[in-house]
């Protein structure tokens, strides 16, 4: 069948059109760009992280732990621009240690808070040192989500320690607040003995969230011993330290500083560990989990 060369025209200029409206610029999203430093993947919007933008780092390893979470191992890397975390799967275990040199070659994934690597390929090229310069930061940014992953320093006293088979964890009262500082567990370490020292910590800023995501604390990663310097040790004798009466806890005292251990006498403990010391005017409640306070006179911290 033959047709008019009118009607043939007008097929082709609809192609044509068809053709010219696929290939439009509106239509056709750009190819996602590299990201090549940690901070730009990091702080990404969750929506656009989402996208999966492919990432290309050379950094150095901050921490790493496969034993931290059951859903997936733990490993903050630092380039000049700051830190991320990079959601590595349980198996294998790397040969990673603090200090490693690693090209991370990835894509950008939502986190549980904020948007993380999701890793192709992690691979040591040489071997460097964690920086010094860890940024002093108040509880207020650390608990803002400005300094969320990145290598932060605080300082506080250790009012207990406990441990996992793997990890050891400080309770640590600072000038903002509580915070829990987590590292690597050196069974041949006695860390009772840093039970009431001042201590300043190096480590990445992790964040404590509820079941809708939400930042409700604050929780400091490190990787060893060799971050966490004793400014003041434990006192030799807590027990020489002047008494303080139940109602003498958390009044108010001129030049405050950081509390550290006081003693008292328990009067009462039950089989878990927890204790009430008594007086005509009140009760204060503590956890005896420092192998010392299994004694008659023992300690408890404000």
């Amino acid at each position: 069948m033959r047709f008019p060369r009118w009607a043939s025209a007008h097929v082709a200029l609809v192609l044509l059109c068809a053709a010219v409206s696929a290939q439009s610029p509106g239509d056709r999203r750009a190819p996602l760009r590299t990201m090549v430093r940690a901070r730009e993947a990091h702080d990404l919007s969750q929506k656009e992280a989402a996208r999966g933008y492919p990432v290309h780092l050379r950094a150095v390893v901050t921490y790493y732990d496969p034993y931290i979470d059951s859903r997936h191992s733990a490993l903050f890397v630092q380039d000049a621009s700051g830190c991320i975390f990079v959601r590595l799967p349980l198996r294998p275990i790397l040969p990673l240690t603090a200090g490693d040199v690693v090209d991370v070659v990835g894509i950008t994934g939502i986190g549980d808070y904020a948007p993380v690597i999701i890793p192709a390929q992690v691979r040591v090229v040489g071997h460097s040192h964690i920086s010094r310069n860890a940024i002093k930061a108040t509880m207020a940014e650390l608990l803002s989500g400005s300094m969320d992953s990145q290598w932060a320093e605080l300082e506080g006293v250790i009012h207990s320690v406990q441990l996992t088979p793997w990890n050891a964890t400080f309770s640590i009262t600072t000038l903002g607040g509580p915070v829990t500082a987590t590292t690597l567990r050196d069974k041949a370490v006695d860390y009772d003995s840093f039970v009431d020292s001042l201590v300043r910590v190096h480590g990445n800023a992790a964040p404590i969230f509820n079941k809708k995501y939400q930042k409700v604390g604050i929780h400091v990663l490190f990787p060893s011993l060799q971050e966490l310097t004793v400014l003041q040790a434990a006192r030799q004798d807590p027990y020489a330290v002047p008494a303080l009466s139940v109602t003498g806890l958390l009044q108010f005292r001129p030049n405050p500083e950081l509390d550290r251990c006081a003693s008292g006498e328990w009067s009462r403990c039950n089989g878990r560990g927890e204790c009430s010391a008594s007086s005509r005017k009140g009760t204060a409640c503590a956890s005896r989990r420092h192998r010392n306070l299994r004694q008659a006179s023992a300690r408890w911290w404000m």
